[in-house]
């Protein structure tokens, strides 16, 4: 009992518990019952075209490469994974955060967001940039 009241005052430093007591140190949010989540992710997306060798698409990762760091510098990134389909076109980046910091990452405009859209959308080739907001959990 003590154990789980440290954890639950210090959830991030509970990691000495076994397994079946630090999932009682965390309530989830519920969107249904069933549909829990401890994560929630950002996705900017946008279509690039094959012109010139695919000089949208190889643009779109310099852009991406120039943010890489800051988007992991931001508190309670788990991580950052890069989505590409050569058959639609697609090119998208997902920041997958810590539900619980991901208000924070929004008060802030999601930076570097604002920037790297601007960017992209800048790319002779590239369309539909577009972002979205979904809850992200590995099962």
């Amino acid at each position: 009992r003590a154990l789980l009241q440290i954890a639950r005052a210090h959830p991030t430093r509970a990691s000495f518990l076994p397994p079946a007591l630090l999932s009682q140190t965390r309530k989830m949010p519920t969107i249904v019952d069933g549909v829990d989540f401890a994560h929630v992710a950002r996705e900017w997306r946008c279509k690039w075209d094959t012109a010139d060798d695919k000089a949208s698409l190889a643009a779109c990762q310099k852009a991406l490469a120039t943010k890489l760091d800051a988007i992991k510098a931001v508190p309670g990134v788990v991580s950052v994974q890069r989505v590409v389909c050569g058959g639609c076109q697609d090119f998208k980046v997902i920041a997958k955060l810590e539900a619980a910091k991901f208000a924070d990452w929004e008060a802030a405009a999601f930076a570097p967001e604002a920037e790297f859209l601007k960017e992209v959308e800048a790319i002779p080739g590239v369309k539909k940039v577009e972002t979205q907001t979904f809850t992200l959990e590995d099962l």
